[in-house]
């Protein structure tokens, strides 16, 4: 176990530093966003410093996807198969940096189906956008979880996997009102619904080998956004955290409170 943290992991907001260099993302990459707690706000972040840098970012979803809000992208893409997506796309990226897409296919009332991984490597291969970042799992706007088996749908030629864990979660109980998948999420850390969750509980989670460790494509840098990071408890957590975490198991461990 480490007794200090991993030189790379720091407080977003204390050190000035950006999240694309942060998180190493640059022309080229494929970012998949997994967990709970932060996953939207995480990519919209990025996706807008990616922007300002002048580089063309595509986003989407391996799972269902919410219609943006406004502000949220420059253009919003409903289109089946990748051929008249990627039409679409190139007329899109000749006015916008940024790009959002999903299927027309409604899997839920107030979401559309994400694409497919064949889908999103065909439109890598055409090297339209700069970089691409997609949200690979569902939390309900949980605070944190742990996946089901056929969970989460990370694209096997991803550069990049960040996992995201709300830090408002330390100190509530192991139900369905924060955690996602409540009993999968207890069967990995080791304890029964309804208890507390506390440090040992994420860390429990995080480095079980059946967990998300074991569901990231090798290609893929695992990395660790600690969100909600707003008061001095949360801060220490998450610097207790990086202090705990392996950097075999994620690097870097970053945490902040993106709005």
């Amino acid at each position: 176990m480490n007794n200090s943290p991993q030189n790379n992991s720091m407080n977003l907001d204390a050190r000035g530093t950006s999240l694309v260099d942060a998180f190493d993302v640059g022309k080229g990459d494929f970012v998949a966003v997994i967990g709970a707690g932060g996953k939207s706000t995480l990519l919209k972040c990025l996706a807008d410093e990616l922007n300002e840098r002048g580089m063309k970012v595509f986003t989407s979803s391996t799972t269902n996807l919410q219609p943006p809000r406004p502000g949220q992208t420059d253009d919003f893409i409903i289109a089946n198969g990748a051929e008249r997506m990627i039409e679409q796309m190139q007329a899109s990226f000749e006015k916008h940096q940024h790009v959002t897409a999903a299927s027309s296919d409604f899997e839920r009332k107030d979401k559309l189906k994400g694409l497919e991984p064949e889908e999103l490597f065909a439109i890598r291969e055409t090297r339209i956008a700069d970089v691409i970042l997609i949200q690979a799992d569902g939390a309900r706007k949980r605070s944190f979880k742990a996946p089901a088996k056929h969970e989460p749908t990370v694209p096997a030629f991803s550069t990049h996997c960040i996992l995201t864990v709300g830090l408002d979660i330390l100190g509530e109980p192991l139900d369905d009102r924060k955690v996602h998948r409540t009993e999968i999420t207890a069967q990995f850390a080791g304890q029964p619904v309804g208890s507390i969750v506390t440090l040992e509980t994420v860390l429990r989670v995080l480095e079980h080998p059946d967990a998300y460790l074991g569901r990231i494509p090798s290609s893929a840098r695992r990395m660790l956004y600690l969100s909600k990071a707003d008061s001095p408890g949360r801060l220490e957590a998450a610097q207790c955290l990086a202090e705990l975490i392996s950097p075999e198991s994620y690097s870097p461990v970053i945490w902040a409170d993106l709005k």
